[in-house]
């Protein structure tokens, strides 16, 4: 069993792995050992040291590593050896998530062109490779493309392994995770269904991973907002979590972090403000008081606050949060950035324009400064710091800002990602209340085309985008065109 192979096994034994794992960290009882040449052996290091970096979250020296291990693994040993696959697949996943989507597809492409030559197009390998590019596209936007590799993958899968292998389980869980972004609900939950009866089969009923896939059909409910069916889910994994982990866990506490945001979502203020806090008990035990983890669970139940109404004690909570991430990360760390936004987005809501517009602007500064003039958490950052503009009546000066925010967005992630789709949405109200209908009418339209490219076809949003859409078509008096969007519309909504 090869390296690749043994990494997509594990990822429901051990979810929270980031990199494809050496064969020698997992599998020793497995297989028999391989002699290995020296140059074998070091480069078996170095990816391992980028495993590690990862598991000790030292992310930007993991990135060195990576790139390191990708430079000298493919000099020493040659494009098609393992160790320099692994190491592309996981300086792939490090570009991913610094969102260099395209270096990171054109390293997954060439994991994949090289699995094909040496093994075949319907190598199990091949499927592997297929997997993380068919996860990074969907986490970027492209479900099309994602959902092609992934079926591809789970097709190759279930011919070489059966349809009750581990990794066919892995497949049904990742087609179940394209299905449920696109509000593809059914599908989805049919996927984890399998995922869940496969793993229940192979691995008992109480298995951690089994504890995964009832999450997963838990935020399946939860999102098409079937509380009632998604509560269960979420508590049968919590039970398992605790099992398996300890009620004192952090595994625990992402379980009550999802009762909490279920309960949220249901307007059950009492029963999510128990889960909030005791999700803030348990992460201040398992992690210490001042885990940066902790201000995430304080900024969420500060953001339930003020749906609550209670707009002071919100504040507090989300100015406690901003204080913890300053104290545990510095007050110029992105996630800082992040929970001033929303700090910030609650003084917008309630009309403190110049309570907002400081920390918008901060934000935006902080983002700049860890991250430069092209990451998406900065496009966001401006998008609402345009919004504030609008809001204080300054039209001219909101039109630039959201501009660059498409920009940014579209570069980073793809002009048919979702986000761009809403930024674009954004740039057409400005424009449309600065007078200009026709530039206003064409963003109205590409933002209209990436949503149906991207969402089913009954989808709420799409609604909402026909409905802006008339609206500055009939600006310009065309009643007609514009009644044809309105009446899509209200199919949508009323099927």
């Amino acid at each position: 069993m090869s390296h690749y192979m043994i990494a997509i096994r594990v990822l429901f034994v051990a979810a929270w792995a980031v990199v494809a794992v050496p064969v020698g960290a997992l599998a020793q009882d497995q297989v028999p050992p391989v002699q290995q040449s020296p140059q074998e052996a070091l480069a078996e290091a170095r990816n391992r040291t980028t495993q590690q970096l990862f598991d000790a979250r030292q992310f930007e020296a993991a990135v060195v590593a990576a790139e390191e291990a990708a430079r000298a693994n493919q000099a020493a040993l040659g494009d098609a050896h393992e160790h320099t696959l692994l190491a592309w697949s996981n300086l792939a996943l490090v570009r991913e998530l610094s969102a260099r989507y395209d270096e990171a597809e054109t390293l997954y492409r060439q994991v994949i062109a090289t699995r094909e030559a040496a093994l075949g197009p319907d190598d199990p390998e091949v499927a592997a490779a297929l997997i993380g590019l068919g996860k990074m596209n969907r986490n970027r936007g492209h479900y099309r493309d994602a959902e092609q590799q992934l079926a591809r993958a789970h097709e190759i899968l279930v011919a070489a392994l059966g349809p009750a292998d581990l990794a066919v389980a892995q497949s049904h869980n990742e087609l179940s995770r394209i299905f449920r972004v696109q509000d593809r609900f059914a599908e989805a939950e049919e996927h984890q269904l399998t995922t869940l009866t496969i793993l229940q089969t192979r691995l008992g009923p109480d298995h951690a991973a089994v504890g995964n896939s009832l999450n997963e059909l838990g935020v399946i409910h939860h999102n098409q907002r079937a509380y009632a069916k998604a509560e269960p889910y979420y508590i049968r994994s919590l039970f398992i979590r605790e099992k398996n982990f300890g009620a004192v866990s952090v595994a625990a506490a992402r379980g009550h972090a999802n009762l909490a945001t279920l309960y949220h979502n249901m307007g059950n203020w009492q029963r999510a403000e128990i889960q909030y806090r005791r999700t803030i008990e348990i992460k201040e035990a398992a992690l210490g008081p001042d885990h940066p983890d902790i201000a995430v669970s304080v900024r969420d139940l500060g953001l339930m606050m003020y749906e609550k109404g209670a707009t002071a004690a919100a504040e507090a909570l989300l100015q406690d949060a901003v204080v913890r991430l300053e104290t545990a990360m510095g007050p110029s760390a992105p996630a800082v950035a992040g929970t001033l936004g929303r700090l910030g987005e609650l003084y917008l809501a309630e009309g403190r324009l110049a309570d907002a517009e400081p920390i918008f602007e901060r934000s935006i500064v902080i983002w700049q400064a860890a991250l430069g003039d092209a990451h998406p958490a900065l496009a966001r950052a401006l998008s609402s710091l345009a919004m504030l503009r609008m809001r204080q009546e300054r039209v001219a000066d909101a039109a630039p800002l959201q501009a660059q925010a498409v920009a940014i967005l579209d570069a980073a992630l793809g002009p048919r990602h979702s986000d761009v789709a809403t930024a674009l949405a954004n740039h057409a109200m400005i424009l449309a209340a600065a007078g200009d209908l026709p530039q206003a009418e064409a963003l109205y339209a590409r933002a209209l085309g990436i949503r149906e490219t991207n969402l089913a076809p009954d989808s709420t949003l799409i609604a909402v985008t026909l409905d802006a859409y008339a609206g500055v078509v009939r600006e310009q008096g065309r009643d007609a065109e514009a009644t044809d969007l309105e009446s899509r519309a209200y199919e949508i909504r009323n099927p």
